[in-house]
């Protein structure tokens, strides 16, 4: 039953755009509604990935402000035909800067992949 909670849960995140190069945070906060009062709704951070070239490098900086932990799946085709894969899980709360190398004279040139809510 976990698992498919999970699964759900994957679901509902790249329908948010959560997917990398989409800096997407929806956010809701106190409503006041006639006859109710303030009633309060939770906010529902999106985990997010910025990636660049720096020089041979391939470099990822992923924030995840949820309260729950986000699964990367990052591949990179560098210009010398090699390919770099980032796998990770990043825990709730955690700002994380992954790099890894194309070689000499390289760089990266394709990135496809994303980042979602477990």
């Amino acid at each position: 039953m976990k698992l498919r909670a999970g699964m759900a849960a994957l679901g509902i995140a790249a329908a948010m755009g959560s997917m990398i190069g989409f800096a997407t945070q929806a956010q809701a906060g106190p409503a006041t509604f006639p006859g109710f009062g303030d009633l309060s709704f939770p906010d529902f951070a999106v985990p997010t990935c910025a990636h660049a070239s720096e020089g041979s490098l391939a470099v990822l900086n992923c924030d995840n402000p949820s309260d729950n932990a986000a699964a990367l799946a990052m591949a990179v085709k560098c210009s010398n035909g090699v390919t770099l894969n980032f796998g990770d899980v990043i825990a709730a709360h955690e700002n994380r800067r992954f790099v890894q190398d194309c070689g000499p004279g390289a760089s990266a040139v394709f990135w496809g992949g994303g980042v979602r809510l477990l």
